[in-house]
């Protein structure tokens, strides 16, 4: 009986440690309303229509369309499309974390 506590209370401890743990996605966030365009690397994936900083998402690219070098096959990132309607772009600090394989056509 005492084995089975035991064990129990270390898969609770493991599955606490597991989730606090939660994996990051490397982000580009395009919100089309304030025209501007986010780079972030957080836990929550965002998709069309969330609302990150206090802003609805119109589009999001994530994980190797952002830190692959030729996404497309084109050497553009897959964001090119949306190129002529950024104004602003923002970097949230924890995208200091992101090691792109190359930022050519940023």
């Amino acid at each position: 009986m005492m084995k089975k506590k035991i064990l129990l209370m270390f898969a609770l401890l493991i599955g606490a440690v597991t989730g606090a743990m939660a994996e990051k996605t490397p982000q580009v966030i395009w919100c089309q309303n304030n025209k501007t365009m986010y780079f972030t690397n957080d836990e929550t994936l965002y998709a069309a229509g969330d609302t990150y900083d206090g802003q609805t998402v119109t589009s999001v690219w994530s994980g190797v369309s952002v830190t692959n070098a030729i996404p497309d096959g084109y050497g553009l990132p897959m964001w090119y499309e949306v190129r002529n309607s950024v104004h602003t772009v923002c970097f949230d600090p924890s995208f200091s974390d992101v090691r792109p394989v190359s930022t050519e056509s940023w």
